[in-house]
């Protein structure tokens, strides 16, 4: 996968959670940093913790509305 223009990582964020292999650049240095301290913060979960933290999400977001 290739991110031309990756801002703040979130799609790399999202490759590398899911093992995928990736490229991506972006102009401004300082999204560059943002995006390599969120990358190093990825950890490897399996598919299931996965699944229980979208779950949790999801109820923390109906709890908001």
């Amino acid at each position: 996968m290739i991110d031309p223009f990756f801002g703040s990582g979130t799609t790399l964020v999202v490759a590398e959670q899911l093992g995928r292999k990736w490229k991506g650049c972006d102009l401004s240095a300082e999204y560059c940093g943002w995006a390599a301290n969120r990358i190093e913060l990825v950890e490897d979960w399996p598919v299931e913790k996965w699944l229980r933290y979208d779950h949790e999400n999801e109820k923390r977001r109906k709890f908001i509305r």
